[in-house]
């Protein structure tokens, strides 16, 4: 059953419940009178009842803020799996374009070598490195493979299906003052949340325990109908009447229940200002990875530009014999290495914003992430 709707039922039964209660202090302790009025006070409790009533509610609030965690886990596990695949794909697409282009490579320097324009090491060299990037593209290939596989036992579908991630790997151009997320924490996050419910509890069973100064009060009554053949002038007989107990001394049990209650909303409320601290830092630090990867993505851009330029200059140059093999492999394996780089960084931000927002209390706004991207 969903929280909210035991809640209303929970909330219809008290109701029901206090309005029972009330029609019998209407009829039996008038509140024209100061002794009924306190009977009154002394008969709810001292307000135990409201008060318990209170702290059910509050218990149902805490259901749902640790539903609300496990739901922020569950997200931040799906997008690590996730975008982990897309990464490991995409590292395979590298793979393959660097050893496509590698064999371009040594089809080139066996037609240079027949040419004699080059010696059989630089052949060598180009075929020694075209091994290498199919051993680094099957290395990658069993990688996203692995990462499938997790993916698929995280969201229980069977091996013999293939998940095609179609959401990029991305990255913002700008985010949100740290302040933001900071605010966000304070008042979305679970752990604060259920402290502080909790905190709500233990005021409210502070008072539950302080009011067993006071007397319990309890309205009793009886009525009996008589049976067939009585005379119809006669009229029920009812007996009406109010009882109190008064516990004067319980050997300091009560002062004992008094004190732990109030140890205990003190330790939670320093349990929640060190939870905050912790929060913070803990955002700060998610904060400074994501502009370090954005930082990494606007550098790394700029160098992918000018090692893409450097293959080309190379490869023509090696066609027309004025640059080595290994100048030609060396430039294709530094364009390799930076592209996978960036897509780590990309990796990196979208991993930490996830754990970012999550701690935030606010997982579900991940998808408007999406919109400013570059």
């Amino acid at each position: 059953m969903e929280s909210a709707e035991y809640k209303k039922q929970y909330d219809e039964y008290l109701a029901r419940a206090e309005e029972a209660l009330n029609r019998a202090c209407e009829r039996y302790l008038p509140e024209e009178s100061e002794v009924c009025r306190a009977a009154r006070y002394s008969l709810m409790g001292g307000g135990k009842r409201i008060r318990a009533s209170k702290i059910g509610n509050t218990m149902i609030d805490i259901a749902r803020e640790n539903r609300g965690q496990t739901d922020a886990t569950q997200r931040t596990l799906l997008a690590e799996s996730y975008f982990g695949l897309k990464l490991a794909q995409e590292v395979v697409r590298v793979r393959q374009e660097t050893y496509n282009s590698l064999q371009r490579h040594y089809q080139n320097a066996l037609k240079l070598e027949a040419a004699g324009m080059i010696d059989k090491a630089g052949r060598l060299f180009a075929q020694v490195n075209m091994d290498e990037a199919a051993r680094s593209l099957e290395a990658a290939r069993k990688e996203a493979s692995v990462v499938q596989s997790a993916l698929r036992t995280l969201l229980n579908l069977q091996d013999t299906c293939s998940i095609h991630p179609t959401s990029e790997l991305f990255i913002n151009d700008q985010l949100p003052a740290k302040e933001e997320f900071l605010q966000a924490m304070r008042v979305e996050n679970y752990t604060v949340n259920q402290l502080q419910l909790q905190s709500q509890i233990a005021r409210q069973q502070l008072r539950i325990d302080q009011s067993g100064y006071l007397p319990d009060i309890a309205v009793f009554g009886k009525q009996t109908l008589y049976a067939h053949g009585i005379q119809s002038n006669l009229v029920p007989r009812t007996i009406v009447g109010v009882g109190f107990t008064w516990n004067l001394f319980d050997g300091l049990a009560r002062e004992k229940r008094i004190r732990q209650s109030k140890i205990a909303q003190q330790t939670l409320a320093l349990g929640q200002e060190k939870a905050k601290e912790d929060l913070s830092v803990g955002i700060d630090k998610l904060y400074t990875q994501l502009q370090k990867a954005q930082d990494n993505v606007r550098a790394l851009n700029t160098t992918i530009e000018l090692s893409e330029e450097l293959v080309r200059i190379r490869k023509k140059s090696f066609a027309e014999g004025m640059a080595t093999s290994t100048e030609v492999v060396d430039a294709e394996t530094m364009l390799a290495t930076v592209r996978v780089a960036r897509l780590a960084a990309y990796y990196e931000y979208d991993v930490a914003l996830m754990n970012l927002l999550a701690i935030c209390g606010t997982p579900e706004r991940f998808e408007k992430y999406f919109e400013t991207t570059y």
